[in-house]
């Protein structure tokens, strides 16, 4: 067990999804990764070759499962679907017709955190049921974690650790990313890709 001024330092690793194929129809958590998703996601697994990880725990959402499975095929590792990891709440009647419009509703989403203002839940309510399935996660092993999840909340958790603005974050991110923070301060300590 880690426990002391010695005990090492756990890392907890955050990946957002690959490139989606957006389809007005379905709900986004629905979403399937975009037909050329595939290379940038095995890119990335090249560079958590030898990290350690002995699982890779996924948010229920389809582009987030669809990304662990290409990480795992690639790193010959189990895939852990994990409810509460998954995206901030949006029902379809929520999409929006435009990114520009998308982003507004998302700014809102930021600036105001307790309240909801788009979609099903607020950015609060998001933030403490992804804070807590991540905290479950970390529970289960004394080992880093892999984490597959979406970037609304992957923002949220990084600014709770007071690496920025949750909109800075959300509109740095790139599909698929890579965060490591350390565990339990979520203070970053890298990102890659």
């Amino acid at each position: 067990m880690r426990v002391g001024r010695d005990a090492p330092q756990r890392r907890f690793h955050l990946v957002r999804h690959g490139p989606v194929e957006i389809d007005p129809n379905l709900e986004s958590s629905e979403w399937k990764l975009a037909a050329e998703a595939a290379p940038a996601i095995l890119e990335l697994a090249e560079g958590l070759r030898g990290c350690g990880f002995r699982r890779i725990v996924a948010s229920p959402q389809r582009k987030a499962t669809a990304t662990a499975r290409i990480l795992a095929d690639a790193l010959g590792l189990p895939v852990k679907v994990r409810d509460g990891l998954e995206e901030h709440h949006r029902p379809k009647a929520q999409q929006s017709a435009s990114e520009a419009a998308f982003r507004a509703k998302l700014r809102r989403l930021f600036a105001r955190p307790s309240e909801v203002v788009f979609g099903a839940e607020s950015a609060a309510a998001a933030l403490g049921r992804f804070r807590a399935a991540v905290s479950g996660v970390m529970a289960e092993t004394e080992d880093d974690e892999l984490v597959v999840s979406q970037g609304t909340v992957i923002s949220l958790l990084a600014a709770a650790g007071g690496n920025g603005r949750a909109e800075d974050i959300w509109a740095s991110l790139r599909l698929p990313d890579h965060l490591v923070l350390a565990w339990p301060s979520l203070v970053l300590e890298s990102r890659r890709l």
